[in-house]
């Protein structure tokens, strides 16, 4: 359960706002008990009493089957309705899941905004562990919810390239060589030849790239779950509420997969460096050709 309920973070924002003696003289209205919790409360890193996010924009990072469930038991025309009041990147695809054509109803602005509050409020439903993006507390990590959903799917493909890297440099066979060339784009190929100098802290199972078939499908699978998993383990001990965000950002079929990997590995020089990967590749990303 998120024990940093969204209250008591906007109590510790508005108590860090008024000053200190200010502060002292409210904190007096406390028990020791209230204190104590208040105590242990993250700061939240943006004012949660501006709302800077809309239903729409809050939507708008929730991939879109996480609405499946919901719709799935409800008449074609109610379907068609709701999935009209979502941006085109979630209706077009939920339109062909659920083998509808895609609508060209155009709402009214309440029965819009009515559609989406019934939508986010079954996403975050018997979720204990959500909260606005505006209540999280500061994390080196929270960078990753500025992030396009793309771009986060690329980012755990690259993080993928670091177990490549520690077999890569072993392998002489020129022809499984000149398969990963072809199968890595240019920035790929880049980004590896950067990390294969590095020192690697986080151990993994050995690819056997040695053994490998050369089936590059089946790899850039492997190379995927791998880095999704370099993802969960970086993010293990984060804040439930931001762990939630980014498995949102995801489908979830691999929201799945990363709540089952996101455990302790029990090495806080690895965990670290994970952290540290995550938030290189972040830059990197934004700026492949000046990295």
């Amino acid at each position: 359960m998120e024990t940093k309920s969204a209250a008591w973070i906007s109590l510790k924002y508005l108590l860090s706002s008024v000053g200190d003696e200010r502060k002292s003289q409210l904190e007096t209205f406390l028990s020791s008990d209230m204190l104590k919790r208040l105590e242990e409360t993250p700061l939240a890193t943006a004012n949660p009493f501006e709302q800077k996010k809309s239903l729409e924009e809050r939507l708008s990072q929730i991939h879109y089957t996480w609405h499946i469930p919901f719709l799935s038991p409800l008449s074609k025309h109610d379907k068609v309705y709701i999935i009209a009041a979502l941006n085109p990147r979630a209706s077009e695809p939920l339109s062909h899941f659920f083998k509808m054509e895609n609508s060209n109803i155009t709402l009214t602005t309440f029965a819009k905004t009515f559609a989406e509050e019934i939508l986010f409020q079954k996403v975050i439903s018997d979720e204990e562990n959500y909260l606005p993006i505006e209540y999280l507390p500061e994390n080196p990590l929270n960078l990753l919810l500025d992030l396009s959903k793309e771009v986060l799917i690329s980012l755990i493909d690259y993080l993928g390239l670091y177990d490549l890297s520690t077999e890569i440099k072993q392998l002489v066979q020129v022809s499984k060589i000149k398969l990963l060339q072809e199968m890595l784009s240019q920035t790929q190929m880049k980004f590896l030849r950067e990390i294969k100098a590095q020192k690697d802290l986080f151990s993994t199972t050995p690819l056997g790239l040695e053994k490998w078939d050369g089936d590059l499908d089946q790899l850039k699978k492997v190379l995927h779950h791998r880095g999704l998993n370099r993802l969960a383990k970086a993010l293990y001990g984060a804040t439930p509420a931001l762990v939630w965000h980014i498995t949102r950002h995801l489908d979830t079929g691999r929201a799945k997969v990363f709540q089952k990997l996101c455990r302790d590995i029990n090495n806080e020089k690895a965990q670290d460096a994970l952290v540290d990967q995550v938030i290189h590749l972040t830059t990197f990303l934004k700026n492949p050709k000046g990295a």
